[in-house]
Formats: C-alpha cells, structure tokens, sequence
C-alpha cells in the first residue's frame, strides 16, 4: 500500500489529492501521455485521477501497455499483430490494431507474412 501511495504522490504535483492532465502529461512516460489515454483513465470524467484511476496507469506502465503504429493510433487494448521481426527488438516493436492489420491501413519495411496475432507470439514464448 505504501509504495503505491507514493507513486500516486509522485504524480500529483500540487499535493491536492488529484492528478490533473498537465501533471500528467509532465510527469508519466511520453508514450503514455495521450490525452484520450487520461480520458479513458479518467473513470467518472471529473477532468482528473484519483488514486484508483492513477494505480490502472501505474500497471499499464508495469506491464507495457502498446500503441498501434498503423494509421489510427490507438491502444491496443484487445487482440494486435506484432511484426516477428520487430518483436526481437523489444520495446521498439512494431504493432497494429485489427482493424488497421486487415484493411492495410499501415506501411512497414518488413513483409505482412512476418505478422503474427499477439497470442500466437505469446505460445512461441
């Protein structure tokens, strides 16, 4: 409980007991500071976290949540792709949503048979 009280003190800057956005988007890692991000973290829309919605945060960081490099740029929150090659190079993968996957919405250097759905890649492991 202690370690997660001071994480949510190290993003609430003004020590009022919420994290507003410019605190966020200041305080987390840059691929974590979109602003649709802390609106979706943002549970009863009141324009900031509170300690439960800063701690959703703190896991997706902890188990590093990924960002869809196709055309929409959306989180990827359920099934993605991931390019085998790119995989290897861990963090800087290269990952696309569904949507972008199937309607080719995305342009890579390495070739569409080097895809492989998130849980095909998870059973190689």
């Amino acid at each position: 409980r202690k370690e997660r009280q001071e994480i949510f003190q190290s993003l609430d800057g003004d020590c009022d007991g919420k994290v507003n956005l410019a605190e966020y988007k200041s305080l987390v890692l840059r691929a974590y500071t979109h602003e649709s991000l802390f609106n979706c973290l943002d549970e009863n829309s009141d324009g900031s976290l509170d300690f439960e919605e800063v701690l959703v945060l703190h896991y997706m960081q902890k188990c590093g949540m990924r960002i869809c490099d196709g055309s929409c740029h959306g989180w990827l929150l359920g099934p993605y792709f991931s390019c085998t090659i790119c995989e290897k190079n861990y963090p800087k993968t290269y990952d696309l949503c569904c949507t972008c996957y199937s309607g080719g919405k995305f342009k890579h250097d390495h070739p569409t048979t080097s895809f492989l759905d998130d849980r095909s890649i998870l059973r190689q492991l």
